[in-house]
């Protein structure tokens, strides 16, 4: 039997490079859960537009994520993991900063593209990364970092409105954060590396076409598509799900997504510990079933004004699915080994990344007209994801 910690990866990366991981995923994760919310809080209506027109600049975002994230390999090859990260937190942090500036809803989008393109290298990059040198204890807990970001978000923008600040105030203080760390990456970033596959063991590297070739593959890459829309659909869609179709108000609302992403990450945290003694695959399975059981409570019609059954099947839909993308991207380094799990991976973050943009921006159309539809569109995509992953532990890995 093969559990989630089978396969150790030799040459650890330093502590303190893990720890300034750990903040980094905490800065990045932040833009994402801020967004849905900051939209319902005071951008929708600066900028007049419809509720819709999220979707825009979700695809924005998903567009150069998406590129940014499926050519990661080509450019660590090129400048060096250090500086290329160096690069893409500066461009983010401006970014950002030009969200918390911009007069016009164009500009906004414009801004989208750089803000994904940002993100997604870094989210790609991080992966491999740690792919290479941990196995998925610490893969869980960077993506309990993205999970600490996402759920501060909005509490953060809670506060800021309490004090009689904006969203684009939010957005500035999140913009100073990038600064931070960005000097944290200077300090270190000639030490960021990632080994070539097959540096010291004789393994050539396969093209990414080569790696493409394979069925198993394009099953990760489908996978990963779907499954970014199953973990970004409540968090984008779920405060309008709550004001529109349930009658909470917005700030309660905005706690409701915070709670998502709190038992999201607290999931990340609990699941780094217990992930080596459980079967992989069986893990994965019960993972994705608690997810679909917890978007059918959330579907259920409310019976009281707070809606607690909803409340907690977010909670045990966020609990469940948390260390799914962890499981998944260590499952495919296992699977395919060092020649091309780095290619493959960049893959499925690219695809991950655009199932992150697209899947919200098609539940946007819904939500605007039938927001109490977006539960079962997290049904939907749950169900989906579970068969494919069925379908991928019945292809051969070399097919």
């Amino acid at each position: 039997m093969t559990t989630a910690s089978a396969v150790q990866r030799a040459n650890p990366a330093p502590l303190y490079l893990v720890i300034i991981a750990y903040l980094g995923f905490i800065i990045i994760g932040m833009p994402i859960g801020l967004r849905g919310v900051a939209w319902e809080s005071g951008a929708r209506a600066d900028f007049a537009q419809p509720v819709g027109a999220l979707g825009a600049l979700i695809l924005a975002n998903t567009i150069s994520y998406f590129l940014s994230s499926a050519l990661a390999s080509r450019l660590i090859q090129r400048f060096g993991l250090g500086n290329a990260m160096l690069g893409s937190f500066i461009v983010t942090g401006l970014a950002l900063l030009g969200y918390a500036l911009s007069p016009a809803w164009a500009l906004m989008i414009v801004l989208g593209v750089v803000v994904g393109f940002g993100l997604g290298f870094v989210d790609a990059a991080m992966n491999v990364y740690f792919a290479a040198h941990h196995g998925p204890r610490l893969m869980n807990w960077l993506h309990a970092c993205f999970g600490i970001g996402s759920a501060v978000a909005p509490l953060l923008l809670n506060f800021i409105l309490a004090q009689g600040g904006t969203w684009r105030t939010t957005y500035t203080v999140i913009a100073a954060l990038y600064a931070v760390l960005l000097l944290l990456i200077i300090v270190t970033r000639n030490q960021w590396t990632v080994n070539p596959a097959g540096e010291g063991d004789g393994v050539k590297p396969a093209s990414g076409r080569a790696t493409l070739a394979l069925v198993i593959v394009w099953i990760g890459i489908v996978t990963f598509f779907v499954y970014g829309g199953v973990e970004i659909v409540p968090s984008d869609w779920g405060a309008r799900l709550f004001t529109a179709a349930r009658g909470i108000d917005q700030t309660e609302a905005n706690n409701r997504i915070s709670l998502y992403w709190f038992f999201f990450t607290i999931g990340r945290i609990v699941f780094g510990f217990i992930v080596p003694y459980f079967k992989a695959a069986t893990l994965m399975r019960l993972c994705m079933i608690g997810t679909i059981i917890g978007a059918a409570l959330l579907a259920v019609p409310p019976s009281d004004p707070t809606n607690t059954l909803g409340v907690i099947g977010l909670v045990i839909g966020a609990f469940s699915m948390s260390p799914l993308f962890a499981l998944l991207v260590t499952a495919t380094q296992d699977k395919l080994g060092p020649a091309h799990a780095p290619n493959a991976i960049s893959f499925q973050v690219a695809a991950a990344s655009a199932g992150i943009g697209i899947l919200p921006a098609l539940t946007g159309l819904i939500a605007e007209q039938t927001p109490s539809a977006v539960p079962i569109v997290w049904i939907v995509l749950g169900v989906i994801l579970l068969g494919l992953f069925e379908v991928s532990q019945r292809v051969n890995v070399k097919a």
